[in-house]
């Protein structure tokens, strides 16, 4: 794969992880249930997210094939909860782990791997390592919305001094971080919910190489569900991506998408307990009077651990 190839395919699956990271039988409970987060004081929380994103590209009578699977380790910990139940965490990526596999081979990054990273990993290794094992510090109130972030000393300037990803600067910033933290943040309503009542979030992101993009998110409560002897809600998940406007010289139109999930949300201990979704993206690319026909299905777990 050419150099410069490398490094667009590099930028695009690092603006994928972003906006997928900084992207969680229902026997339908007729009773309205007020959905909240809960902080407990010292409480540590694990959980492992795995992103398998697989991408056909369509040039003429040629087809080409990658996959790539991203596996991110996260850690919080609740260092203080306020009288009104709004928690101050310390979250962390722990380890970040990029694998591709293409008609070239396969390549890697993984940050706790002490081999030196070939062509492919060398573009992203900088990166991930400037943003792993540093805490961010977030408030998060019992509704799930961030209200604030402290980024870590010394971010801001090692992201600045990083070797630059073709079309990703606008994202790899410590204000491009702590937007998406904001934006991706589970937010439950103000008002108690009942089986079919939706609602809405936005994350938005920019990058000269893809454009301007923004991704809704629609969750809608389908009510209790039992797991293991315990009594969960089960919300389930659509999402929409949009390409508003190109800022360099490729433009990206999606024709056709599906998508579907669900996540299981444990009200009573107020905790995440698992999330699914799978999506699949028909997308046209046009550069320089070319056009490129791409399928991209996207498939994310998000499942705790023991810390």
């Amino acid at each position: 794969m050419p150099a410069t190839q490398t490094r667009h395919v590099a930028a695009a699956m690092w603006g994928w992880t972003l906006f997928l990271l900084t992207g969680l039988v229902a026997n339908a409970a007729l009773a309205q249930q007020t959905l909240r987060w809960q902080f407990r004081e010292r409480e540590r929380r694990a959980y492992t997210l795995e992103n398998v994103v697989e991408l056909e590209t369509r040039v003429g009578e040629q087809s080409t094939r990658m996959l790539t699977r991203q596996t991110i380790h996260i850690e919080s910990t609740v260092t203080s909860v306020d009288a009104e139940g709004r928690g101050k965490l310390a979250q962390r990526l722990t380890r970040v782990q990029i694998t591709s596999e293409s008609p070239e081979g396969t390549r890697s990054v993984d940050t706790d791997s002490r081999e030196a990273p070939d062509a492919f990993g060398s573009l992203l290794a900088p990166l991930l390592e400037a943003i792993t094992d540093i805490d961010f510090t977030l408030t998060v109130t019992p509704r799930g919305e961030i209200t604030n972030v402290e980024v870590p000393e010394g971010l801001a300037e090692s992201l600045r001094n990083l070797p630059q990803v073709p079309g990703a600067a606008q994202t790899i910033s410590s204000d491009g971080i702590v937007q998406l933290m904001r934006q991706s943040s589970l937010e439950f309503p103000e008002k108690a919910v009942q089986p079919g009542d939706a609602w809405t979030s936005t994350t938005k992101l920019g990058t000269v190489l893809l454009g301007r993009q923004s991704a809704t998110r629609t969750y809608t409560y389908a009510g209790q569900e039992t797991v293991e002897g315990r009594t969960l809600e089960r919300i389930n998940i659509r999402d929409r991506v949009d390409f508003a406007e190109a800022m360099g010289a490729v433009q990206m139109k999606v024709n056709e998408q599906t998508s579907e999930g669900h996540l299981l949300f444990d009200n009573e201990r107020g905790e995440l307990v698992r999330l699914e979704t799978e999506s699949r993206y028909d997308v046209e690319i046009r550069r320089r009077g070319n056009s490129i026909q791409q399928i991209i299905r996207v498939r994310t777990n998000l499942t705790p651990q023991t810390p």
